[in-house]
């Protein structure tokens, strides 16, 4: 080999080296900073910290870290690590389940706290058509007979006895036909979040409304997990 190819073969080294390199940076942010590889062996939301997380794709997740959620009142058509999630950050919420393996596994991990009501319901009228809608600041449709909910939601917008800030639809990219009636019957600007999540080895989608006519108060600027922030100096 002359000196030539010898340089050009380091070059070609050097690079792959760099840019292995760069790639384990961000199989690092998923599965340490994120918390995706301890969430995927233990089959539980939690985030990089060990704090518990909602069931949704990590832009959404980080999307609503960013909002101060001290006193909202959340409605969550199901329940799970995201009620947590939601009491941890000073929220009142009303979670309805149909599940009772699964009730009694939230009830024991979020007993005896004051801001947190608790629905077992199993009949689609009883579970949907919760009055609570009417005064939620976020409400949250990711459980059981989505349609039904997605039609009492739009109901009381239209008639104006809700008016909540957001509504958070997940898996949204398997439910097209619920999103097009909350796209039509609500007509708030929709942001999807599309992503890797907790637990899951495929990307989906976290979709939230937007009222237009409310905001919630931000909690300060942007701080993205995995940003320079959180990168040491050698890794630049």
């Amino acid at each position: 080999m002359n000196s030539r190819h010898f340089w050009i073969l380091r070059k070609v080294l050097k690079r792959a080296t760099d840019t292995s390199r760069e790639q384990v940076k961000t199989y690092r942010i998923l599965g340490d900073a994120y918390g995706q590889y301890d969430s995927m062996e233990k089959w539980d939301c939690r985030d990089g910290s060990g704090r518990e997380i909602p069931w949704y794709t990590y832009p959404a997740i980080e999307y609503l870290n960013n909002f101060d959620l001290g006193g909202a009142r959340v409605l969550e058509y199901g329940s799970g690590n995201s009620s947590i999630y939601y009491l941890n950050a000073g929220a009142v919420v009303t979670s309805i389940e149909h599940d009772p393996i699964w009730s009694e596994k939230v009830r024991a991990s979020v007993a005896n706290n004051a801001n947190f009501t608790y629905v077992f319901e199993q009949s689609e009228s009883g579970y949907a058509e919760r009055a609570e809608v009417s005064d939620a600041d976020i409400i949250v449709i990711d459980g059981k007979f989505r349609n039904t909910c997605a039609r009492h939601v739009i109901k009381n917008i239209v008639a104006q006895n809700a008016d909540p800030a957001l509504i958070i639809f997940d898996n949204s990219d398997r439910n097209p036909v619920v999103m097009a009636l909350l796209d039509e019957g609500i007509g708030w600007h929709r942001c999807d979040f599309n992503g890797f999540g907790p637990i899951n080895a495929y990307t989906w989608t976290t979709s939230i409304y937007l009222n237009p006519s409310r905001a919630l108060k931000r909690k300060g600027p942007l701080d993205p997990v995995g940003g320079l922030k959180e990168i040491s100096p050698e890794d630049h």
